[in-house]
């Protein structure tokens, strides 16, 4: 169950390892929102420390949720990722069967590369 064993990691990394903040970096245009809809969900949601009772947490609980489509992002903050300081998981998203409507040649290109990132 893929959404169980993420969130196990999620736990993981935060509370294990310690890690503030985690990258979300779609590499497909459809889904350059997702980084913002993770946001939302998970530290509006996840962010509390307390739970319904008002007993504080004895875990951590969500990270800061950043990222953004990996074509665009990837001059703003991979730089830092690659060569910063910090240990910040990076969850890269790719998609089996791109929709980006080139053919020929061009669509050849385009699926090799597609192949060597997965």
């Amino acid at each position: 169950n893929l959404p169980v064993l993420l969130g196990l990691i999620d736990i993981w990394h935060r509370n294990f390892h310690g890690f503030t903040s985690r990258s979300v970096a779609p590499y497909h245009q459809g889904l350059r929102r997702l980084p913002a809809y993770l946001q939302q969900l998970e530290m509006e949601s996840n962010g509390k420390g307390v739970d319904l009772d008002g007993h504080a947490l004895p875990l951590a609980t969500s990270p800061v949720v950043w990222g953004e489509a990996g074509t665009n992002g990837q001059h703003a903050y991979f730089q830092m990722l690659h060569q910063g300081t910090d240990v910040i998981p990076v969850e890269f998203i790719a998609v089996k069967r791109p929709n980006h409507g080139a053919s020929g040649e061009l669509a050849d290109r385009l699926a090799d590369q597609h192949r060597k990132l997965l």
